[in-house]
């Protein structure tokens, strides 16, 4: 058991790592896409793996998004202004609603 755990941490470790690689690839060579740009100049080939590398990470940060959904936020509270000492809450509550 000890054994499979620890093969599955190691392939997990791999596929973090050759993502990261991937995502440092995709930098770089659109650091060199801007490079050729500068200097008027196009390779066709770079662009075709830089548009197949951005497609694969996007593909990838949609999963992770879809792992970890944003949880729902809090409604926001209505904070009733108080008027003073023995106001009630219903009266509060009124004045609150017709400020809106």
């Amino acid at each position: 058991m000890l054994l499979r755990e620890k093969l599955e941490d190691q392939a997990t470790k791999k596929s973090e790592l050759d993502r990261a690689v991937t995502i440092k690839k995709l930098e770089l060579m659109k650091h060199l896409q801007a490079k050729l740009a500068g200097v008027g100049r196009t390779d066709d080939n770079l662009d075709a793996e830089v548009k197949a590398l951005d497609a694969l990470v996007a593909q990838w940060q949609a999963e992770e998004a879809a792992k970890h959904p944003k949880a729902k936020k809090p409604s926001s509270l209505h904070v009733i202004k108080d008027s003073g000492a023995g106001s009630n809450a219903a009266a509060n509550l009124a004045k609150a609603k017709e400020e809106q």
